[in-house]
């Protein structure tokens, strides 16, 4: 809530159409057994990102509520992996298993 407070004066005032994206999970859209404390703030992200589109929107701020099922790979996640984790090297990925965004 607050870093959209303090972009969205400088977004309204860009000529160009400007976008926010905001990351989430599944469960922003449906809760499952055990997993209500992290249901709840998804769910809390998403209606916020719905309410700043709708507000903002028609201001020319675009905003997208994205579900990434996963870990996003960032240097702070790398270094915390254990041996449970494995990330996917998208170089070293069997072509039989990629989609193929032409197809």
């Amino acid at each position: 809530f607050i870093w959209s407070q303090l972009v969205l004066p400088a977004m309204i005032k860009n000529d160009n159409l400007t976008s926010i994206l905001i990351t989430g999970a599944t469960a922003s859209l449906r809760g499952s057994a055990k997993f209500g404390t992290f249901a709840a703030p998804k769910f809390a992200i998403r209606a916020l990102s719905q309410s700043i589109a709708r507000e903002f929107g028609p201001k020319g701020v675009h905003v997208a509520h994205i579900i990434i099922d996963g870990t996003i790979l960032r240097l702070k996640t790398k270094e915390s992996n254990d041996a449970k984790t494995n990330f996917v090297n998208p170089n070293n990925a069997d072509p039989e298993k990629q989609i193929n965004p032409n197809q």
